[in-house]
């Protein structure tokens, strides 16, 4: 990487003024002085620009252009915040503007007002960290850069691949600073991908203490904001009887009597909040509940009776924080730093947890808080400034960011959203064509989760949003049920569902609980053709393949040496062709041969073998012990290689049946 130009632009007293330079140095004028620093760290090294000014200025742009090798390179794309769609791409990929048709409603959603797109092949650009990847070699290393500071403003990483150059941008238009400020730090390496991932990661101090993996039942993907108290305790009796081990039950949009009213309950729920509550923890799930704290709709008590609560731009005019045809159209965003906004917000916040008694706040659409810059400001410094509100009146109860740029997620919240709503639609064709990035779609939703599963576990839990496998009210075929109930799972630590499991037939009511326990999935490496995925990954000392066909045309993968298991297919040789259907995902455990006994694989886990809590040869036998949230029934084979061996399921002796060359154990 060798730099090409730097270029640093400011007002002074309204007066602008202007540093180009063609390398790091320091440099000192009238009103700043210029500071980069560069310093090793392990394999990589960390470069931070600071800027001491002498008088009061303000922050128009700032930009580093690096020429650099990456013709041969594939991008990954971050996109601004969790529903913009994101994937790793290519020199013959480009990223358009939103569509003037929609450009008017929709463009508060995304980046689309305060960054340029170029709207040429091979000029990509991504939000807080990136990597290149060499597609000539084989080897899993990568070129990463990630930002340790986005308060500073968006980090923007602009790569053209076709020119060999890469343009380091940040969004500070309005940054006041008057004193020494930093406005560039940022990570690179060049490594293993998932060493640069570990050593970034490990820069970022942890706010929050780390969460387990989470399944959990919402509301908003069956019933929208059509729910009532009848259909919440009717599904929540459902889950139960099904013996459903759900860690959280989530109510969605709908409860409230508008939007930012968020506690004057609507007529549909007459037992009120508090109730709902109770009864929930009293199944022994935990009680989740949707709120989006930065806008209001304009039917709301709060634009009727505190407009001043509502932010200004330049012009005096409402801040519009987007669009949804359920609010009745617009929704406006409210002024974080108005002393009374934060009042209501913390009273809000104090009735929900302490007198409601919920423990799981989903928090939605928190892009809006920062649309504009102002108050001396940059929209990453709003940002940061809002999550740490939240993450320090919530305490220690569960977050759940959404809508929220990821990079000022890190630490903040407890699990994010990775990707778009998942939909009863694969995809939506007519937003996507008008260049909508953040719209609902259940492959971009997918595409998201995997571009970003590299930060799951590491800066927070990875939520791919909601998975849709009921009959009713759903245009998913078959396959695409599975891909997007399978990926999910690989993902992220943290699922959620909607469908009402009464209407669940035998085989989805058993697919729905092979998922339990939820397991950690290790993500090792990833290879991708032409929208055929193949995903290397581990969990508790097992190893899987994941072969994923997300083209609309029937694909073939070989797998490596080797032997697999498949509930359907048994036992594969590696090396195998494998043919994938259209949409099709399938899942494969990979056996490991030891000397007297090991294990085949096992029917009733979505992660073959992941039902098992302990598996050993003792003078008495095989002992299997099965973990507690197991609920589902399985079939374990087992190679034995000694004869008369009796086996014992948690201490009890059981029948076994020899089949094929195996020892089989209904469980």
């Amino acid at each position: 990487m060798n730099i090409n130009s730097i270029y640093l632009s400011y007002h002074v007293n309204d007066v602008l003024k202007e540093i180009t330079l063609n390398f790091l140095e320091s440099v000192e004028n009238d009103d700043i002085k210029f500071v980069p620093l560069a310093s090793e760290f392990e394999n990589g090294y960390i470069l931070e620009v600071k800027v001491i000014s002498k008088k009061k200025i303000i922050l128009d742009d700032f930009t580093i252009e690096y020429s650099i090798n990456i013709k041969n390179s594939n991008m990954l794309v971050n996109g601004y915040q969790s529903w913009t769609e994101s994937m790793e791409m290519t020199k013959n990929d480009e990223l358009k503007s939103l569509n003037p048709i929609i450009n008017g409603i929709m463009e508060p959603h995304g980046d689309y007002s305060f960054y340029k797109y170029k709207g040429q092949k091979g000029v990509l650009h991504s939000y807080a960290f990136t990597y290149f990847r060499d597609i000539k070699k084989q080897v899993n290393d990568v070129l990463f850069l990630g930002s340790l500071d986005e308060k500073s403003g968006y980090t923007i990483f602009e790569g053209n691949l076709k020119n060999d150059k890469l343009i380091i941008k940040k969004d500070c238009s309005g940054y006041l600073i008057d004193g020494e400020k930093s406005i560039l730090k940022i990570y690179i390496e060049k490594s293993e991908e998932n060493k640069a991932w570990d050593k970034y990661s490990s820069l970022f101090e942890e706010n929050r203490k780390k969460c387990d993996t989470c399944v959990g039942w919402t509301s908003w993907y069956n019933y929208y904001t059509d729910i009532t108290q009848d259909i919440i305790l009717e599904n929540l009796e459902n889950m139960v009887r099904e013996r459903i081990p759900l860690d959280v039950f989530q109510i969605d949009d709908g409860y409230q009597n508008a939007l930012g009213d968020w506690l004057l309950t609507n007529e549909k729920f007459p037992l009120g909040m508090n109730f709902l509550a109770y009864k929930i923890k009293s199944f022994g799930y935990r009680p989740g509940i949707w709120i989006a704290p930065f806008i209001c709709s304009k039917d709301s008590e709060i634009f009727e009776k505190h407009k001043n609560w509502i932010l200004k731009d330049n012009k005096g005019k409402y801040v519009v924080g987007g669009w949804n045809s359920k609010w009745g159209g617009k929704f406006y965003t409210l002024d974080f730093y108005n002393i009374e906004v934060r009042e209501y917000l913390a009273k809000v916040f104090h009735t929900v947890i302490n007198i409601w008694g919920y423990e799981v706040l989903k928090l939605d659409f928190l892009y809006a808080v920062a649309i504009i810059p102002r108050n001396g400001k940059t929209r990453g410094a709003i940002m940061q400034d809002a999550l740490d509100f939240l993450s320090d009146i919530i305490g220690n109860k569960w977050i759940i960011g959404s809508g929220v740029p990821i990079g000022s997620a890190f630490n903040k919240v407890d699990y994010c959203r990775v990707g778009a709503d998942t939909s009863i639609y694969w995809e939506n064709n007519k937003q996507k064509f008008l260049k909508y990035r953040e719209r609902v779609s259940s492959i971009s939703s997918i595409h998201s989760a995997i571009a970003r599963c590299k930060l799951n576990n590491r800066v927070f839990n990875n939520n791919p949003d909601a998975f849709i496998l009921r009959k009713e009210n759903n245009k998913l075929n078959d396959e695409q049920k599975y891909t997007l109930f399978v990926l999910n799972n690989v993902l992220g630590n943290c699922l959620f569902f909607s469908d009402n499991v009464k209407d669940y037939d035998k085989n989805t009511m058993e697919l729905l609980k092979s998922i339990f326990p939820k397991v950690k999935i290790k993500i090792n490496y990833i290879k991708n053709k032409k929208e055929v995925y193949e995903f290397y990954v581990s969990a508790n000392d097992r190893e899987y393949i994941i072969l994923s066909n997300l083209s609309n045309s029937q694909a073939k993968v070989k797998i490596p040496e080797g032997e697999y298991f498949n509930k359907t297919e048994f036992v594969i040789k590696g090396n195998s062709t494998m043919k994938l259907k259209p949409y099709e995902t399938k899942c494969y455990y990979k056996i490991k041969q030891k000397k007297d006994f090991y294990l085949i694989g096992t029917t009733g886990h979505l992660f073959s073998g992941s039902e098992i809590e302990l598996l050993e040869l003792t003078e008495e036998g095989i002992n299997i012990k099965i973990k507690d949230k197991f609920i589902n029934k399985s079939d374990v084979y087992i190679k034995v290689l000694k004869d008369n061996v009796n086996i014992f399921v948690d201490g009890k002796k059981c029948t076994k049946v020899n089949k094929k060359g195996y020892t089989i154990i209904r469980i």
